[in-house]
Parts: C-alpha cells; sequence; structure tokens
C-alpha cells in the first residue's frame, strides 16, 4: 500500500515537475520575452507572464491563454517579435477579361501609396497563382514594420480596402464563383397543370 501511495504522488509531481523544469528553460533562453507577440499550440497572443507553471498570452480579443510550460518548450513556437519587420499576404481574384500587366502595376501602385513604409515597387511581390474556375487568382506580399500579428491583420484589412477601391474606379472586376448548366436542346420545360394532365 506504501508504495502504491508512493507511486500516486510521484505521477502526481510529475507533470508539476515538469512545467517546472520547463520554466526555468524557458527562462534561460531568450525566444521569449515579456511583450513578444507568439504563437504556440494554437493559440497566438502577447505574453504578458512567464513563471515556473505557464506561460500566460494575451489573445487579440483580450482573453488569456494560459499554456503550461511543458506544451511550450516541447511544440513549436513562432515568434512574431524576432525581427523588426512582419509580411503582409494578399489575396484575390480577377475576371478573364482583365489586363494582367495594368492589374499587376495597379496593384503595386496602390500598395505603395498606402504604406509610407515601403520604399518602391521592387519591395512588393506580386504573383499570378492559377487560372482559376471563375477567375486569375493572384497573391501580392509586402512588408510592414510591425512585430504584432494584429497590426499585420490591420494592414491586410487596409491593403483590401484600397485594393478594391482601385479596382472599382479602373472597371476591373473581382468575379465570384458562377456555374453555367448546359440543358439539351431538345429539352422541354413543363409546367405543374401541364404535367397533372
Amino acid at each position: 500500500m506504501p508504495g502504491l501511495l508512493v507511486s500516486a504522488v510521484g505521477l502526481a509531481l510529475q507533470g508539476a515537475l515538469a512545467n517546472t523544469y520547463s520554466g526555468i528553460v524557458l527562462s534561460y533562453i531568450k525566444h521569449i520575452k515579456f511583450g513578444d507577440w507568439i504563437e504556440s499550440n494554437g493559440f497566438e497572443g502577447e505574453v504578458i507572464d512567464l513563471d515556473l507553471r505557464s506561460v500566460t498570452l494575451k489573445q487579440p480579443d483580450n482573453n488569456l491563454v494560459f499554456l503550461p510550460n511543458k506544451l511550450v518548450v516541447e511544440n513549436p513556437i513562432k515568434n512574431y517579435s524576432t525581427t523588426a519587420q512582419s509580411r503582409v499576404i494578399l489575396e484575390c481574384g480577377i475576371g478573364y477579361e482583365s489586363d494582367l500587366d495594368f492589374v499587376r502595376n495597379l496593384v503595386k501602385k496602390t500598395i505603395l501609396e498606402n504604406f509610407e513604409s515601403i520604399e518602391n515597387k521592387d519591395d512588393i511581390i506580386f504573383l499570378y497563382e492559377e487560372f482559376g474556375d471563375s477567375s486569375i487568382n493572384f497573391e501580392t506580399r509586402f512588408w510592414i514594420k510591425s512585430t504584432s500579428a494584429l497590426e499585420v491583420a490591420g494592414a491586410k484589412t487596409d491593403a483590401m480596402i484600397a485594393v478594391k477601391k482601385a479596382f472599382d474606379e479602373n472597371g476591373i472586376n473581382i468575379p465570384f464563383p458562377i456555374r453555367t448548366l448546359d440543358f439539351p436542346q431538345k429539352l422541354k420545360i413543363v409546367s405543374e397543370e401541364e404535367a397533372a394532365e
């Protein structure tokens, strides 16, 4: 019986000791510090506390997430604060009737005019990706001076608004999926009254 009690206590302490040890490890490495914006174990937010038990994240919606140190140490961490810049990726589609060179130049010009941190058009990457079912799809990438994922999302929103406005002013269509149905030439549409006879 005493042996079982010792085993039970040992198992109960195993998780706590693992988190404590992991907390000590985190305090010595420079991957995470207060104020960093990180993503780990499916959660993203600002590091507001780091103790021997857990890492506390403040999410964009102001909720707090407490990640056990053991999980943070054992799983990948994306730290948005390790560099002074973050990349914004915007995806969109245009109609098949569009002038592709004109669209590329317009998008680059629009991004350049709306973000002061971008010095010239060469800093903006524009790539056509595919001939989609109802549109020619492209992706544009640019960098902003920010380490916050929330600010990156805000920059993407601003870019979407600016590009949509530029497209509207220049008559460029952003199509939505359309399904075309082909009926046989001999198909006859019968009304309910005719069907009842």
